[in-house]
């Protein structure tokens, strides 16, 4: 009999459901479907508002036994490296989940000269393994909510852990001023905002407008109002290269998209300080521990994510990526998932179609698909920055 334990931690999640939390509250998950959780033990467990016997309790019951049985169905493989686990999303209904992808695609913009580029120069061997998890803002696990605001959580993840390795303190960095002040003018698969952007766009208008901590535009979730001296109107020179440089206010002194579907600059990167990076995951929601291999070749390009390193596991001798969600505390290892990481040739190798680039990755005019490569394919748009101290 197989079982699956999740240890309910604190959390803030907010999608159209009240919800509170039971520290410390455990519910199992067995193979057997006779045996499968309660869902009166799973609404009280997570603060669920469902009462029995309405419409709305047997609505969401519905949701969570369908979910259920696709966690069911993975935990049933006997040969699998990774487990899935009830969690938050388990009564969320696939459209629920599809607003925690807010990834979107613009067009690519490179700030300076990208020293990853892969170029006549070699590059240098990676490490065999990088691990930026004893940061201490790793364990800040931000939880995006409702709102498809995971490009700009991933900017500011990536740029909060950099500030900690190269500036020689800690820093926050205010999603929600993305959220509410990054144009995305080309309508690339959204209209910014919680409908959708890119890490691209957001490191383009930090650069210029610079960005205020969390305390001083706190996030909420959803969509508001850009304050005039915050504001970068689509009309202005910015998109034709002109360059102010606020960022340079916090230390940052570039920034690069590095090379399409290229492991090794990819690796490079990382060993800097975490990396934004672009997924394909709408397999990712039932994930719970263990190293996933959920991904196909092919795939939509979706959501955004920070990468803060690789390895190998020692019990499985399986090679990973190691990459923290913006899903809260309660999803996954800790909001963390590892990636299942192939052989460098063979990652790089590892390539299929986006054939629905509008949904989640092409502005206008939209490509009928796109190549992706690497596991659930990480390597195809990735964007690091460089921080430092003014000389």
């Amino acid at each position: 009999m197989i079982n699956v334990a999740v240890v309910i931690l604190s959390m803030n999640f907010r999608l159209g459901h009240s919800l509170a939390v039971q520290s410390g509250t455990e519910l199992r998950l067995d193979a057997s479907e006779s045996e499968l959780p309660d869902f009166s033990d799973y609404v009280q467990t997570f603060g669920r508002s469902y009462q029995q016997g309405t419409e709305e309790y047997n609505q969401w019951h519905a949701v969570f036994k369908q979910n259920m049985r696709l966690i069911q169905s993975q935990n049933s493989l006997p040969s699998r490296i990774w487990s899935a686990a009830v969690n938050h999303l388990t009564d969320r209904t696939d459209e629920e989940l599809k607003q925690l992808l807010g990834w979107r695609r613009a067009e690519k913009m490179r700030a300076g000269m990208s020293l990853l580029s892969g170029g006549a120069q070699a590059l240098p061997e990676p490490p065999e393994e990088v691990d930026w998890t004893h940061l201490k803002m790793s364990s800040e696990v931000p939880d995006q909510g409702g709102c498809g605001s995971c490009w700009a959580v991933a900017t500011v993840s990536m740029l909060q852990g950099r500030y900690e390795v190269h500036m020689n303190g800690t820093r926050t960095f205010s999603a929600q001023q993305l959220v509410n002040c990054v144009p995305n003018p080309k309508e690339c698969g959204g209209s910014g905002g919680c409908t959708g952007a890119t890490v691209e766009l957001a490191m383009d208008y930090i650069q210029k407008k610079g960005l205020q901590d969390s305390d001083a535009v706190s996030y909420e979730g959803k969509d508001g109002d850009c304050p005039a001296a915050m504001s970068m109107k689509t009309s202005s020179p910015v998109f034709l290269g002109v360059r102010e440089d606020t960022g340079a206010d916090f230390g940052l002194r570039r920034w690069q998209t590095l090379p399409e579907n290229k492991l090794q600059p990819l690796m490079l990167a990382v060993t800097e300080g975490p990396v934004a990076v672009s997924v394909a995951a709408d397999a990712w929601f039932h994930y719970g521990r263990g190293i996933f291999d959920g991904c196909g070749q092919d795939g939509v390009i979706n959501h955004a994510v920070t990468l803060f390193g690789y390895g190998k596991d020692s019990k499985t001798n399986k090679k990973f990526w190691s990459v923290r969600n913006s899903w809260g505390h309660t999803w996954g290892e800790n909001g963390f998932i590892r990636l299942l990481r192939r052989d460098n040739a063979e990652e790089e190798a590892y390539c299929g179609t986006d054939n629905d680039p509008s949904a989640g990755v092409a502005c206008r005019p939209y490509p009928k698909s796109v190549r992706i490569c690497g596991s659930c394919g990480i390597l195809y748009d990735s964007v690091a920055a460089s921080l430092g101290q003014t000389i």
